[in-house]
């Protein structure tokens, strides 16, 4: 979760407030839970398509 936030910008609880409200997706390997690459990208996506243009 710190490299999701670190790609971002943005804190840790952020993400994990994201992936709370379903908006990224995580998996967990061993304890650790992770936000695949992809699926920020994809969120980055979603973002700039739904922001207005100036």
């Amino acid at each position: 979760m710190s490299e999701a936030a670190a790609v971002l910008g943005v804190g840790r609880t952020t993400i994990y407030d994201l992936v709370r409200q379903g908006a990224l997706q995580s998996v967990k390997i061993g304890r650790r839970s992770l936000v695949p690459l992809e699926d920020l990208n994809d969120y980055v996506r979603h973002l700039k398509a739904s922001s207005p243009r100036h």
